[in-house]
């Protein structure tokens, strides 16, 4: 069973990056490639970055920039390496109960190249840290325990 929960609202990028041609899959990582503003949420600079691309569907790889700047944000907030991540992607898109969602078997390879591609760019994962780094909060208090409750002895004369 994945691990990855991956929120409905972000599959349907997913299936679209499946659905892409080789050619659609290069430009999408080399406008990731070439996007460097780290003062931008990833998903806004994944979305600026597609914009680019010239015979892009529009409305597909704005869908497409959400997810993938969304999930390398995940990406990097659980520390995964690339190959895992990919793998839960697959797994979890591959166990779909949405037929129109669902990657089959026969299609897994090739999906599974496709984000490997994708979510392959150096630089746009270092955006990504950076981003992760810069909303990292300076004083986070998540809890606390009381491992003992030591008293100095006081000695009576």
């Amino acid at each position: 069973m994945p691990k990855l929960n991956i929120p409905e609202s972000y599959r349907p990028g997913l299936s679209l990056i499946r659905k892409l041609d080789e050619r659609s899959v290069r430009d999408l990582r080399l406008a990731l490639d070439q996007a460097t503003d780290t003062s931008l949420r990833p998903d806004v600079l994944a979305a600026s970055a597609v914009s680019s691309i010239s015979h892009a569907n529009v409305e597909e790889f704005r869908e497409i920039a959400d997810t993938v700047g969304t999930m390398y944000s995940v990406r990097m907030l659980n520390s995964m390496p690339l190959d895992d991540f990919v793998q839960e992607i697959c797994e979890v898109m591959s166990s779909l109960d949405s037929q129109e969602l669902r990657v089959p078997e026969s299609e897994r390879a090739s999906f599974r190249e496709k984000l490997l591609t994708v979510f392959g760019s150096k630089n746009f994962e270092t955006v990504a840290k950076a981003w992760d780094l810069k909303t990292d909060d300076e004083r986070v208090f998540c809890g606390a325990r009381i491992i003992t409750d030591m008293r100095p002895f006081s000695a009576r004369a």
